[in-house]
C-alpha cells in the first residue's frame, strides 16, 4: 500500500500584514546588503497559502551563485518560504540594465524595493 503525503501550506507572510512583514525583512537586511527587492506573487499582492516569498538580494560576495543563499539562512528561520536570489552589484546592474529576457521582463516590472 502506498501513501501520498501532501505538504502543509501556511501563510507566506507568517500571519503578518504585508507592511509588517516587509518591515521585519528590512530590519533583518539593513547593513548587510546594497539592496533588496520582493517580486512574484507577494510583490503583486496575490500571494496564496502555497506561495513562496521571492526575494532578490544585492550584496558583495565572492561565493559562487549556488552558495550565496546560505548567507541569508536567518531569513529562512524567520520564514521558511523565502527564496532569495543573491547577486553582486555588477551582476545586478548587468541583469537589470536590459531586462528583455522573459523572466527578467516580468520580474523587473513587478519588483518592490525593500532597501
Amino acid at each position: 500500500m502506498s501513501t501520498i503525503v501532501f505538504p502543509t501550506f501556511k501563510d507566506p507572510l507568517n500571519g503578518l500584514s504585508l507592511e509588517d512583514f516587509t518591515s521585519k525583512l528590512r530590519e533583518m537586511l539593513t547593513d548587510r546588503v546594497h539592496s533588496a527587492w520582493l517580486y512574484g506573487s507577494v510583490a503583486r499582492g496575490e500571494a496564496r497559502p502555497d506561495s513562496d516569498v521571492d526575494l532578490f538580494i544585492v550584496t558583495d560576495t565572492d561565493l559562487p551563485f549556488h552558495e550565496r543563499g546560505a548567507l541569508f539562512d536567518d531569513l529562512r528561520d524567520f520564514n521558511a518560504n523565502i527564496e532569495p536570489l543573491v547577486y553582486t552589484p555588477a551582476e545586478w546592474l548587468h541583469l537589470t540594465s536590459d531586462p528583455t529576457v522573459g523572466f527578467w521582463q516580468s520580474a523587473v516590472r513587478e519588483m518592490v524595493k525593500l532597501l
